[in-house]
């Protein structure tokens, strides 16, 4: 599953990301972020109305979703 966010904050540990407050999300997710060629797992550590905060948990990487490289 895809969904379109924007990146109000970002640090070398974390982002802060303003999303639909409608969506639900699990506790980790993956985050593909502009300009790399891959995903870096985060955490999120903190939901607001519209918002996450989230601790990257990897480097970006190379990810397999249903048998497709992105």
């Amino acid at each position: 599953m895809s969904l379109p966010c924007s990146v109000r904050d970002v640090h070398m540990s974390g982002a802060l990301i303003m999303i639909d407050p409608s969506v639900c999300l699990s506790d980790k997710i993956f985050l593909r972020l502009d300009g790399t060629c891959g995903y870096v797992l985060c955490s999120i550590v903190w939901r607001g109305k519209g918002e996450i905060a989230v601790v990257f948990l990897s480097r970006h990487e190379k990810v397999e979703f249903k048998g497709l490289a992105y």
